[in-house]
């Protein structure tokens, strides 16, 4: 499996929460075969004569293309902590930005090139280096990895 994010520089704790399936909506996280996702389609359907109620989820994968379908029964789902913190692009050397959010922690990000990032980092690049700053992103964490899911800037 390839891997898509970037790496953090500090040491957080990132847990899963364990829900009950009714709990999920449209535009929630989701732990849809081991892999965090944003929930496009959550659809229930009524009890069968075993007495459970199944629940139907399709999401889109946080960290690589795909969409990703399941199935659950009654039992609980995990559901990751999903953030989203905003990222002033403070450096680039060669491939590699450094970004400090609002709390002066540093991340790292380095030009991937692949499918889910491409055009993001195309916009990152083109908005550094054509010198108009200040340049920011906005950083998906979940899992303790965090991928690129905005570009923009702020015009003064």
């Amino acid at each position: 499996m390839a891997s898509f994010e970037g790496q953090r520089k500090e040491d957080e704790n990132d847990t899963i929460l364990k829900v009950p399936p009714r709990a999920f909506k449209r535009n929630g996280y989701a732990m849809l075969n081991k892999r965090p996702c944003h929930l496009i389609h959550a659809v229930s359907s009524r009890t069968g004569k075993h007495g459970f109620v199944k629940y139907q989820f399709t999401g889109l994968d946080l960290f690589a293309l795909g969409k990703i379908e399941a199935i659950f029964r009654g039992e609980e789902v995990e559901a990751p902590i999903v953030t989203k913190k905003e990222c002033l692009v403070v450096n680039r050397q060669g491939d590699t930005f450094l970004l400090r959010d609002d709390m002066e922690v540093e991340y790292q990000w380095t030009l991937k090139g692949n499918e889910k990032t491409a055009e993001l980092e195309s916009q990152l690049c083109s908005l550094y280096d054509g010198g108009k700053e200040p340049v920011f992103v906005t950083l998906t964490f979940a899992l303790g990895k965090f991928i690129l899911s905005a570009v923009y800037q702020d015009e003064f």
